[in-house]
């Protein structure tokens, strides 16, 4: 793969990753995390990527990018389900006080 396709196709993911997590699309951004990790692939092993970041500085700005997306699509990910998490307990537990009040 040419270093200017890896770079711009690593920077075209970044930005649908902020794309959908600006509209909070989980079902896009569980697609673009199987991408992520196809495009990391594609990069090459460690040893090759140690070679391809010492000759094409664009790839390895487009991987700290990459990482900084990733990481705030990991961090959204987490907010979502302790929300859904805390919406769950409290749907739960009034659930169980209407019971209780209609068993008395």
């Amino acid at each position: 793969m040419p270093a200017s396709t890896t770079a711009t196709q690593l920077e075209d993911l970044c930005q649908q990753i902020r794309g959908a997590l600006s509209q909070e699309n989980w079902e896009a951004l569980s697609g673009l995390d199987d991408q992520c990790r196809k495009a990391l692939v594609a990069v090459g092993d460690e040893q090759v990527l140690k070679a391809r970041l010492q000759d094409e500085p664009e790839l390895a700005q487009a991987l700290l990018e990459l990482q900084q997306s990733y990481g705030a699509l990991v961090d959204r990910c987490r907010q979502h389900r302790d929300n859904l998490r805390e919406e769950l307990t409290k749907a739960r537990r009034g659930g169980q006080a209407a019971r209780a009040y209609t068993q008395r």
